[in-house]
């Protein structure tokens, strides 16, 4: 990330509300698909506790082991994502506070992360 000097307040003061608000979204919808993938988990693995070998093929629980594989390497994917996200919240937070703060004291510049502020 870059560091810029930034001279008008309240524009950047905007953009990072902005930004904090998206990545709330995002860190929500994250969540979501999260527990959607804990919940097919569930489903499958349910699934295959309840077939016996005379009901369903040894192809047909190695199918199911798969989308299982599937689903959870898709859930650490998410998990890294909102991670991310989580980070970059916190961070849009602190310079947001940080900005006021500086306004309190009277100041007309300030240094931010130019990723953040151009998100």
């Amino acid at each position: 990330m870059e560091i810029v000097l930034i001279r008008h307040g309240q524009p950047a003061l905007g953009k990072l509300s902005q930004r904090k608000r998206s990545l709330s979204l995002e860190k929500e919808h994250l969540e979501k698909r999260i527990n959607d993938i804990d919940k097919y988990i569930l489903e499958y693995t349910s699934g295959l506790k309840e077939e016996t070998e005379l009901e369903h093929s040894l192809q047909k629980i190695n199918s199911k082991m798969n989308m299982v594989t599937q689903l959870a390497s898709g859930r650490k994917e998410l998990e890294k994502i909102h991670k991310e996200c989580q980070l970059a919240l916190e961070l849009v937070t602190i310079y947001k506070n940080y900005h006021r703060w500086l306004e309190q004291q009277g100041s007309t510049s300030l240094w931010l992360l130019k990723d953040l502020v151009l998100m």
